[in-house]
C-alpha cells in the first residue's frame, strides 16, 4: 500500500510539472502585436524608410527565447518586410521615439519637429505612445507644403498585417 501511494504521489508530481510547463503563458512579446502608420517630411520632402537598412529581420524569429535588453528595445517598435510606413509594436510602453532609436534615424539638428496624430497636433510626439492604427505625420523643418490629410490609412495597415512575413499576426 505504501509503495502504491508513493507511485501515485510521483505521478501527480510529474503531471503537475507537465501541466505547469505546458500551460506556461507566452512571453510578453507574443502577447502584443499591433501596427501604426507614419510619414516623415523633412523640409517638405517625404523620407523613405523602406530600405533594408531600416528593417529588422531578427526580432520575430523566436519569440519564446530569453531576450536581451537590446531585443526588448527593438520589440518596442520596428519595421520589416521593406514596408517603411507601418511600425510593428511587440512591447508595452512603446513611444514614437523608440522607433527612431531602433531604426537608427536622427532628425536633422536645429530644425523644429512637429507631430500630428490622426490629424491632431502633438508637439511632444517622440514621447507619445504608439497606439494601434494611429496615423502619425512628422514634420521636420519647413512644412508649408506638407499635406496633413495624406496619411497612412487603416486599410493599408491592415493589408500589411495580412501579408506580414516577419511576424505572425
Amino acid at each position: 500500500m505504501k509503495k502504491f501511494l508513493i507511485i501515485i504521489a510521483c505521478i501527480l508530481c510529474l503531471l503537475s510539472v507537465y501541466i505547469f510547463f505546458r500551460t506556461k503563458p507566452p512571453s510578453p512579446a507574443a502577447k502584443i502585436h499591433y501596427h501604426a502608420g507614419f510619414l516623415v517630411y523633412v523640409d517638405g520632402v517625404l523620407a523613405d524608410f523602406s530600405n533594408i537598412d531600416y528593417m529588422n529581420v531578427d526580432y520575430c524569429s523566436n519569440p519564446h527565447k530569453t531576450e536581451t535588453q537590446a531585443e526588448i528595445q527593438i520589440g518596442k517598435a520596428h519595421l520589416h518586410d521593406n514596408v517603411g510606413d507601418v511600425v510593428h509594436v511587440h512591447r508595452p510602453g512603446a513611444v514614437w521615439g523608440d522607433l527612431f532609436t531602433n531604426i537608427r534615424y536622427t532628425f536633422p539638428a536645429g530644425k523644429p519637429l512637429m507631430g500630428y496624430i490622426n490629424g491632431q497636433s502633438a508637439p511632444d510626439i517622440l514621447i507619445r505612445p504608439i497606439r494601434p492604427y494611429d496615423s502619425v505625420i512628422f514634420v521636420v523643418g519647413d512644412g508649408t507644403n506638407v499635406d496633413l490629410t495624406k496619411t497612412v490609412s487603416k486599410t493599408h495597415m491592415m493589408d500589411i498585417e495580412k501579408h506580414s512575413e516577419g511576424c505572425s499576426v
